[in-house]
C-alpha cells in the first residue's frame, strides 16, 4: 500500500515540475480520472454567468465535445445541488389546441339530495315567510311568480 501512495506522489511532482509551467503532460492527464461533477459545475456556472438558464442537454453536448461523457440525469442532479431551479414545463400541444372550456374541470352540479337539504336557519326563515303570507300554497304561488320574473 505504501508503494502506491508513493507512486502517486511522484507522478504529481512530475506534473508540477513539467517544462510547460506546471501543466501536466497529455500522458499524465489521460491517466488521471476526470471529475465529472466539477466539469458540470464549471459549465453550469459559465451559462449562469452569461445570463442563461443551464439545461442538461446543452451541458451534455458541450462536455461531450471536450471528451467527457456524462448522463443528463447526473447533470440535473448536480445543477439541483447547485441551487439551479428547473424551468416550468410548457403545456403540451394537445392541451393547447383544446378550447378553454374543455381544459377546465367541469362545473359540479348539485345532486338531488344536496338540492333538497336545507339548513335549520333556512327552514326557520321559510316558516316565517309562510306565516307572513298566510299559507304554504300561497307561498308557493308567490315563489313561482318570482321565479318567472327572474
Amino acid at each position: 500500500m505504501m508503494a502506491k501512495s508513493k507512486a502517486r506522489l511522484v507522478e504529481s511532482e512530475d506534473a508540477e515540475g513539467a517544462e510547460d509551467g506546471g501543466i501536466a503532460t497529455a500522458e499524465a492527464s489521460s491517466e488521471r480520472p476526470v471529475n465529472k461533477s466539477e466539469a458540470i459545475r464549471v459549465e453550469g456556472r459559465a451559462v449562469l454567468d452569461a445570463g442563461g438558464q443551464p439545461r442538461p442537454s446543452e451541458i451534455v453536448r458541450s462536455l461531450a465535445a471536450r471528451g467527457i461523457d456524462v448522463a443528463p440525469a447526473m447533470v440535473s442532479t448536480v445543477l439541483k445541488r447547485m441551487g439551479v431551479q428547473r424551468r416550468a414545463r410548457r403545456p403540451s400541444a394537445a392541451s393547447a389546441r383544446q378550447p378553454a372550456a374543455t381544459r377546465e374541470a367541469p362545473a359540479r352540479r348539485e345532486s338531488a339530495a344536496s338540492a333538497e337539504s336545507f339548513t335549520v336557519d333556512q327552514l326557520i326563515t321559510a316558516k316565517k315567510f309562510v306565516e307572513t303570507v298566510g299559507s304554504p300554497k300561497r307561498a308557493m304561488a308567490l315563489l313561482d311568480a318570482l321565479d318567472r320574473l327572474m
